[in-house]
């Protein structure tokens, strides 16, 4: 059976003439609801068919003549071609920002395109309506054969074939009144006796014209109307998932809904900031800038495992020396190591699974490399990862001159001296990164205390108790006078090792051990190493100083004012509580007694050729149909339906009112939360790197005058391991409170219906958001009004 199927399987597949001309007829029929959306506004030539650089484009000439396989047969045919409009790197590779997610997204999500052909049969609902009220015309034909006894001769039979055809062109008024003119033809042929040919025809006219019920423009253009206003609100629906679609690639959330068929569900908005929660005051990104995210603190991690590195060889380098009694120290920062190798690890696998759901998000396939690369990547930053990968090559030098066996001969420790010079450079290029960095927070102190300034003002502050000097301007001056003091030391600190080295390398008496040159060598690397993440932290701490936040400052009436003139939804909510009254008039006109003028008429041919019309033989028929009131029992239950839908209508409108009004208050309110504990995550990220510094102070203590050497205390290591740990999660809790307040003022701007895209659909950053600078930037209420 199933083989047979298979067999037939290409019986049904149409002429490839009759095919093209149905497609040539539907190209024209799409050409027409498209000038229906070009007239609302809507350029979407391509809303039935996807793009044809977008991956899920149909290379087939026609879905008519080319028939998928069935299940376990191949698969679909597949657009070859599309990788060409992919952005790519120098290597090649993919290579997205937000921009070129946005826009691969915009060209490649199955979702958008969904969201295109919705809005495109809302256009086609209202063409579909607008087309009753035209001229239509038809032509349907019918034959038969009739095989029967002669009245004379019973032994005889005849056969006789007929035909009957009819031409009919009718139109609907935009009065209610409804027209029809019929022209019947019937040809009568006979296949065995009796005459040859009978052809009879008519012409028929009837009119009929509503007077009182459905009588009135109004109520028969209601359904046209309606579709007319449905557009409009799936317009405003698709300009607004537009907006969203923007938040749902770059941060992960879904904050609108698109165009639907009919009238769809009441509007509803959630709580679009998310409830105020967790380390920054709210749920942190997805989509890209989640992606930014997990993969800033991977960078964050790898930090931490290259300061663990460091600070286990200087550990070892203790215990034999006899700094350090016991092992103890040196296992615990080996265990240390170890788990934060395996976090790595875990991380980085599952940053890759985000990365493959984050591209069928974008209709990518998860096997198409892709390279994440963005600005906001490089300001987000305070950890310098040239820097960490300098830390790790010295690191992996320094273990090198510790574990080798062959450096027993000045020639070949000189040798050595020369590679470690090689770091020089390098180490002097973060040297002027981070004098680079310090001269941005010197430039950036005025704004920063400014922005301080204003959030002491607040009154929470004043409930914070001590907590309170983090927002004094002063104490930030202060750490910039520190960084600017201690900075010239760790430069001529770490420039003082490498001549030293230098020295090693040239200047050796050749009566000097090689065992002693070589403990020199790897004090000196070692010293070097530390100085590195000395400047790390130095670096970090200007880049902290120097990061602020956009400044937002918005009342809540002033941001629902804003809201109510400008959101596409809330006008839609508004159009919907229109429809529903609108309603309860068009079932009123059904309670009203019905008359109506008719009107009909004949014109027959006389003979048997069908072509000469009888007018004396035509009739004019005049009359009218009364239908009086009595028995409403169904109209009035749609009537008092119709009026319980618009009491539910009003009361959906004021709950939408509401939860407009809730989600911008508790976005509000979580920007204030995040503004105020991005300076507190400052501080804690401030407080860690201290604890770090001070932790790093032990291990390069110098001896007392009466030893030898400083004995490590019994927790320094437990110290040191715990201090990088808060650094981690202090840098991820600063830095996801960054990210997080970026997606807030975006969520924002579009929450005040203010949010604005640009040709390629990128978003258009306002920067502060006040009510001064909304007010300047502010365009004309949205020209997407309701259909009366």
């Amino acid at each position: 059976m199933v083989g047979s199927c298979l067999a037939l399987q290409g019986c049904g597949t149409p002429d490839a003439r009759a095919a093209e001309r149905q497609d040539g007829q539907q190209r024209k029929a799409e050409a027409a609801v498209v000038k229906r959306l070009e007239a609302h506004g809507v350029e979407l030539p391509e809303a039935v068919h996807p793009p044809p650089a977008s991956r899920y484009a149909d290379p087939s000439p026609s879905p008519r003549t080319s028939a998928p396989p069935d299940a376990g047969f191949g698969e679909p045919a597949r657009n070859t071609t599309w990788e060409q409009a992919l952005p790519r790197g120098a290597d090649g590779m993919v290579s997205l920002d937000r921009a070129g997610a946005v826009r691969v997204a915009l060209l490649n999500s199955p979702d958008f395109q969904r969201e295109r052909e919705d809005l495109f049969l809302s256009a086609q609902d209202l063409r579909g309506e607008e087309h009753k009220f035209e001229l239509q015309g038809g032509l349907t034909s019918r034959g038969s054969r009739l095989t029967g006894a002669r009245a004379a001769d019973e032994s005889a039979r005849r056969s006789t074939g007929s035909v009957e055809s009819s031409a009919a062109l009718s139109k609907t008024t935009r009065t209610g009144g409804r027209f029809l003119l019929d022209l019947a033809n019937s040809v009568l042929v006979s296949l065995g006796g009796g005459p040859d040919k009978v052809i009879g025809s008519a012409l028929n006219l009837s009119v009929v014209q509503p007077l009182l019920r459905h009588g009135s423009r109004k109520y028969v253009m209601e359904d046209l109307t309606q579709a007319q206003r449905n557009l409009v609100a799936n317009v405003r629906r698709l300009e607004q998932f537009r907006r969203g679609f923007y938040i749902q690639t770059t941060a992960g959330r879904s904050v609108a809904q698109g165009p639907v068929r009919g009238q769809g569900d009441a509007e509803s908005v959630g709580l679009l900031a998310g409830a105020p929660g967790g380390t920054s005051g709210a749920q942190e990104p997805g989509g890209f800038l989640g992606l930014l995210l997990s993969g800033q603190k991977i960078r964050n991690q790898e930090a931490v495992l290259q300061a663990l590195q460091d600070s286990l060889a200087q550990l070892e380098a203790a215990f034999e020396a006899g700094r350090i009694s016991n092992r103890l120290q040196v296992l615990q920062t080996r265990q240390a190591l170890y788990n934060s190798q395996s976090v790595l690890l875990t991380a980085r696998e599952s940053w890759r699974t985000q990365l493959d759901n984050y591209k069928i998000s974008l209709g990518l396939p998860p096997s198409l490399p892709v390279a994440i690369q963005d600005p906001l990547l490089e300001q987000s930053r305070l950890v310098d990862p040239d820097t960490t990968a300098l830390q790790k090559d010295l690191t992996a030098k320094l273990n090198a001159l510790r574990q080798r066996t062959d450096l027993t001969t000045l020639q070949v420790l000189g040798g050595e001296a020369g590679e470690l010079l090689k770091f020089k450079p390098r180490a002097e290029g973060r040297i002027r990164a981070a004098e680079q960095n310090l001269n941005e927070f010197h430039g950036g102190l005025k704004p920063r205390q400014d922005q301080l300034a204003r959030l002491r003002q607040r009154p929470e502050v004043a409930t914070m108790g001590t907590a309170s000097e983090l927002f004094d301007p002063a104490a930030t001056e202060s750490t910039h006078d520190r960084l600017v003091k201690t900075f010239p030391s760790l430069k001529s600190g770490m420039m003082e090792n490498f001549a030293e080295i230098e020295k090693l390398r040239t200047a050796v008496p050749a009566d000097r051990p090689p065992a002693e040159v070589r403990a020199d060598l790897q004090r000196l690397a070692g010293s070097i190493s530390g100085q590195l993440l000395e400047l790390s932290l130095h670096q970090a701490a200007s880049r902290l100083e120097t990061a602020t936040l956009e400044t937002i400052e918005l009342p809540p009436e002033t941001a629902l004012e804003l809201a109510r003139a400008q959101r596409l939804d809330w006008a839609n909510a508004q159009s919907r509580l229109v429809d529903a009254w609108r309603r309860i008039a068009v079932s009123a006109e059904a309670l009203k007694p019905g008359l109506d003028l008719l009107v009909s008429g004949r014109i027959p041919t006389a003979g048997d050729d069908g072509t000469e019309f009888s007018y004396g033989s035509s009739t004019l028929n005049l009359g009218v149909n009364l239908d009086l009131p009595w028995d409403k029992v169904d109209e009035r239950g749609a009537y008092q339906e119709s009026l319980i839908s618009y009491q539910r209508s009003r009361r959906d409108f004021i709950r939408f009112s509401d939860q407009v009004t809730l989600s911008l208050q508790n976005t509000l309110r979580v920007i204030r939360l995040i503004q105020m504990n991005f300076e507190i995550r400052r501080a804690a990220v401030r407080a860690a790197i201290s604890q770090v510094d001070l932790a790093r102070l032990r291990l390069n203590e110098p001896p007392r005058p009466d030893q030898t050497a400083t004995p490590f205390g019994a927790t320094t290591a437990r110290d040191l391991v715990s201090a990088l740990n808060d650094l981690l999660n202090a840098q991820n809790d600063f830095q996801s409170a960054w990210i997080t307040y970026d997606v807030l003022r975006l969520t924002l701007d579009f929450e005040l219906g203010t949010m604005r895209l640009d040709d390629h659909g990128l978003w258009a950053d306002p920067g502060a958001i006040t009510a001064e600078s909304v007010s300047r930037r502010l365009p004309p209420a949205p020209s997407l009004t309701s259909v009366n």
